[in-house]
């Protein structure tokens, strides 16, 4: 990807179109030349070639662009500024309202009075992953993402059960198997909807 196949891709879509550019820090981390110390080395999207695609003079109107990263500190403020992004949302640890709505969503119609809900629930609060319904949380290091919560209930899909049981796997794996323990191949999917990391508030 250049500059000028980003600006073209960029001005022929149609209108009313939602644009996607993942990983906006992975290209360059800075504004000087890109090295591999300083993003992707060769035929690359420039800093300057992706400011004058979101909004330069020959950029197209009538979309809306989102930009995804990893690392928000590493974005040029330049980027980020008021007027190029006009709203930033943080997609953090999943909360206890978010998860009963992907509950109610994929075990609704099995689960109508809501009691293996509150089963499951009541498991997330015992491994601290969630809090209770007065706010107060077991371990306040402990979290999930609800990218690993839906994965969690597609592996158990029609089967609400199966995630009770598995409610487990949501917790991050904190250490390495010990001596004489099966292959990761033949290991459970202890840690397949894990390797989320809790945000640092300051």
């Amino acid at each position: 990807m250049t500059d000028d196949r980003l600006s073209y891709l960029l001005s022929i879509i149609p209108q009313r179109t939602l644009v996607l550019l993942e990983d906006a820090d992975a290209a360059f981390s800075t504004r000087r030349s890109q090295t591999d110390s300083h993003g992707y080395q060769g035929a690359n999207v420039t800093f300057s070639g992706l400011l004058n695609a979101l909004d330069g003079v020959a950029s197209a109107q009538e979309r809306m662009v989102f930009l995804t990263t990893n690392y928000i500190e590493r974005l040029d403020p330049a980027l980020v500024r008021p007027g190029r992004v006009d709203m930033t949302v943080k997609l953090s640890e999943v909360t206890r309202w978010q998860t009963q709505g992907l509950w109610d969503r994929f075990y609704g119609e099995l689960d109508q009075q809501g009691i293996v809900k509150a089963r499951f629930m009541e498991r997330l609060e015992q491994f601290g992953i969630l809090e209770s319904e007065r706010g107060e949380k077991k371990q306040l290091g402990r979290c999930t993402s609800a990218a690993a919560l839906q994965g969690l209930f597609l592996y158990n899909k029609g089967n609400p059960e199966g995630a009770v049981s598995m409610a487990q796997d949501l917790l991050p794996a904190t250490h390495a198997p010990a001596a004489g323990s099966p292959p990761a191949s033949s290991l459970a999917a202890a840690s397949s909807f894990s390797g989320f990391s809790c945000p640092t508030l300051v």
